[in-house]
């Protein structure tokens, strides 16, 4: 009998998702001015909201200090990153 949860089970976070998607994700939010809505719980949006902010500041060039002004202006200016929590599940 094979048991659901198979050694071989890799578990995937949002933030690897982005990582390997990373030219169009980037696409999306620095040409095409996409709105992102990202579901989950409270736990990953840190770590989902860095690494957004990490390949910004990269492929842009930006210091520390100038991506997380830089992501700010997105929320404000157009609610560009949205992260929505479930709370529970």
């Amino acid at each position: 009998m094979n048991n659901f949860f198979d050694t071989n089970f890799k578990q995937t976070y949002v933030q690897d998702l982005i990582l390997q998607h990373r030219d169009e994700v980037l696409k999306q939010i620095l040409e095409e001015m996409a709105v992102t809505y990202i579901c989950g719980d409270a736990a990953m949006a840190e770590d989902v909201f860095m690494t957004l902010q990490k390949l910004v500041q990269d492929t842009k060039k930006l210091s520390h200090r100038d991506a997380v002004r830089f992501m700010r202006s997105l929320k404000v200016s157009r609610e560009g990153f949205t992260l929505l929590y479930n709370g529970g599940i």
